[in-house]
């Protein structure tokens, strides 16, 4: 061996875990248009309602009929459920920084403090 060269570098690895909860509804803008079909549905449902007695007073042979209609309720239970915990996000980072390979220990600091 003629000659032998030692390089020095430094290297540094940080590593943070975290999580984030957050608690509510899982969609609350869902939940709100929800709320909001449901409730021009019922107006549109009393509309055609107002219009069929209507039109049950204008025939005269609909007066001795029961013509009326029953509505059944959606079971709309498993849509509007409100789970405690709507979402856990990972925050979890790694960052690594190293410097370049030097000759000189001493540069391989400087360039350590300078950019870390």
């Amino acid at each position: 061996m003629i000659s032998s060269q030692t390089y020095y570098w430094y290297e540094n690895t940080n590593t943070g875990y975290a999580s984030m909860k957050i608690y509510g509804d899982k969609d609350s803008y869902s939940s709100f248009k929800n709320d909001q079909y449901q409730a021009e549905r019922k107006a549109a449902k009393e509309k055609k309602k107002g219009k069929e007695e209507e039109a049950k007073s204008d025939n005269p042979f609909l007066k001795n009929v029961d013509a009326s209609v029953e509505e059944v309720e959606e079971n709309t239970d498993n849509l509007n459920t409100s789970r405690p915990l709507a979402y856990v996000v990972s925050l979890d980072e790694s960052y690594t920084h190293s410097t370049n390979k030097n000759v000189s220990a001493a540069n391989s600091y400087k360039e350590y403090e300078r950019d870390a």
